[in-house]
């Protein structure tokens, strides 16, 4: 770690870090306001018409329901949940009996949810019973998926 004391490596580090944040956020950001003072539909040329597009947007009487929607769901998200969550991490971090306990309930659903999504893939997909091999079976193919389209495992 003695090579990241120098200031120069620092600065390439940061370097590296700003051009990752100004090509996929300035960049995007930057194209979608361009786009945004523009009549385009995704093909074809864009067709410049300057504020036309804000302008209706804030006759839209959708734009203000929704909108007034997203600001008390986030407001209710900061105010509320993001608090709880920090206390209830400072919890967790005391070291008294049962936090382990605590953590493991706390974590897993985490664990659980990849161990789910995966066993419901292998039911779909295994050779013997799974959802792809009945359906190549229904539509004609001798064996399924074994029948030399997938190697056997």
């Amino acid at each position: 770690m003695r090579w990241l004391s120098s200031t120069r490596n620092k600065v390439l580090l940061l370097c590296a870090g700003f051009n990752f944040l100004f090509g996929f956020y300035i960049f995007s950001l930057g194209f979608a306001l361009f786009y945004s003072f523009t009549n385009f539909s995704g093909l074809g040329k864009a067709k410049f018409v300057g504020l036309i597009n804000y302008l209706n947007l804030f006759k839209d009487n959708l734009f203000f329901y929704f909108s007034q929607k997203y600001f008390y769901h986030s407001d209710y998200f900061f105010y509320s949940l993001l608090p709880l969550a920090f206390i209830w991490a400072y919890i967790l971090d005391m070291g008294f009996r049962g936090h382990s306990f605590l953590k493991a309930m706390t974590f897993t659903p985490y664990v659980i949810a990849p161990i789910v999504v995966g066993t419901i893939w292998w039911f779909i997909l295994d050779p013997e019973i799974g959802l792809v091999c009945a359906i190549l079976k229904a539509i004609g193919h001798p064996g399924g998926i074994r029948h030399g389209s997938v190697a056997k495992y």
